[in-house]
C-alpha cells in the first residue's frame, strides 16, 4: 500500500475502497470536517491546527459511524476474530506512543491513532496490523492491548465502524466533496482573517509571559513548531487540499503556503533557543502567511462557485 498523510483519512479510504466506495483521502479529509486554520488549542498554548473532525458529517453520504467499545480485551479478540473472517480489517484507535513498530512516536508522542487490524493469531500471541506509515506490522498481542486501552479515546478498546445506508454514485460524492469544501472555506472571510492577525501576536506574547522556566519556554516553541508538521497540523493539509483541488491551477499556491509553515516552524525553533522579548520576525512571517492563505481561499472560493452546482 502507499504512504499515506493522515491516519483516519487513510484508514477510513481503504475500508470504503472495501466496499467500492472510492472516496480517497483528500475527499474524507473534507467530509469529516475540512480546512481549518487555528493557533491555539484548549489550554491555550500555541498549537497550529490545520484540519477538523466532525465525524456526523457523513451521514448526509448515507455513512454512519459507530464506535464499537470493549471494556475486557479478550471480549474484543473473540470478537474481532469472528469480524476478521469476513472482513480485510477493522479499524481500532490505539495510543501511538504505545506502538513499538512506530519509530517516530515509539515512547515518544502520546496521541489518539487509528491502524488498521488485519489478523489476529492467539497461539503465537501476535496480530498484525497497517497504518499511514506502515504496512503489516507484527505486533504482540499484549503490546495491542496496551496500545489500544491507552487511547484517550475513553476506556476499553475502542473500534470504529461505519455502517453504509446506501451508496451513491463516484460523481456524486465527487461533487458533494466539492459542496463541503465551499461550505467551509465560505466561513473564512476578512473578520476571522483580522482575527487570525490581529490576535496572534497577543495570544503568543500572553503565552510566553507565563513561561519563567527556560526549559518549558524551549519545550513549548518546539512544540508549537512540532504542531506545524502534525498530521493534523497545516502543511500535510495542504498536501490534501492540494490533492483535492488539482485540475484548478493552484498547485504553486499550495506547494508556495506549504513552504511557507514549513519556514515559520523553523523560526520558531530558532526562538526557542533563547528566550527574548524581539519576536517581530516571526509576527511578520506569520502575518505575511495568514494574507497568503486568504488569497488562495479566496482563489479557491471562486474556482469552486463555478464547479458546485
Amino acid at each position: 500500500m502507499e504512504r499515506g498523510l493522515h491516519c483516519t483519512y487513510y484508514v477510513i479510504s481503504k475500508y470504503l475502497m472495501h466496499y467500492d466506495i472510492k472516496l480517497k483521502e483528500e475527499h474524507l479529509f473534507h467530509l469529516i470536517g475540512g480546512y481549518e486554520l487555528s493557533f491555539k488549542n484548549l489550554d491555550n498554548r500555541i498549537n497550529f491546527r490545520g484540519n477538523n473532525f466532525n465525524l456526523g458529517l457523513l451521514k448526509e453520504l448515507n455513512l454512519e459511524f459507530k464506535i464499537k467499545n470493549f471494556d475486557i480485551f479478550n471480549l474484543f479478540i473473540d470478537y474481532a476474530k469472528q469480524r476478521l473472517e469476513f472482513e480485510p480489517f477493522l479499524m481500532l484507535f490505539t495510543d501511538s506512543f504505545y506502538l513499538p513498530y512506530d519509530k517516530t512516536n515509539y515512547h515518544r508522542n502520546s496521541g489518539s491513532h487509528l491502524i488498521m487490524l488485519e489478523l489476529i493469531d492467539e497461539k503465537k500471541g501476535i496480530a498484525v496490523v497497517s497504518d499511514f506509515r506502515y504496512q503489516n506490522r507484527i505486533i504482540s498481542l499484549q503490546e495491542l492491548e496496551t496500545a489500544s486501552i491507552n487511547c484517550s479515546l475513553g476506556k476499553g478498546v475502542n473500534l470504529l465502524d461505519i455502517e453504509i445506508h446506501k451508496k451513491m454514485t463516484e460523481i456524486e460524492y465527487i461533487s458533494f466533496v466539492k459542496k463541503a469544501i465551499l461550505d467551509n472555506l465560505i466561513t473564512y472571510d476578512d473578520t476571522k482573517c483580522d482575527y487570525l492577525t490581529n490576535n496572534f501576536k497577543i495570544a503568543f506574547l500572553d503565552f510566553v509571559s507565563s513561561l519563567t522556566d527556560p526549559l518549558i519556554y524551549k519545550l513549548e516553541l518546539e512544540a508549537a513548531a512540532k504542531s506545524i508538521h502534525h498530521p493534523n497540523g497545516p502543511i500535510s493539509t495542504r498536501k490534501l487540499m492540494l490533492r483535492s483541488l488539482n485540475n484548478s491551477g493552484l498547485d504553486d499556491d499550495y506547494v508556495y503556503l506549504s513552504l511557507q509553515w514549513f519556514k515559520l516552524s523553523k523560526t520558531f525553533l530558532k526562538h526557542s533557543k533563547f528566550k527574548n522579548e524581539d519576536f517581530e520576525d516571526l509576527f511578520k512571517a506569520y502575518s505575511q502567511l495568514i494574507k497568503n492563505e486568504f488569497n488562495v481561499i479566496n482563489k479557491v472560493k471562486k474556482y469552486l462557485i463555478k464547479e458546485v452546482p
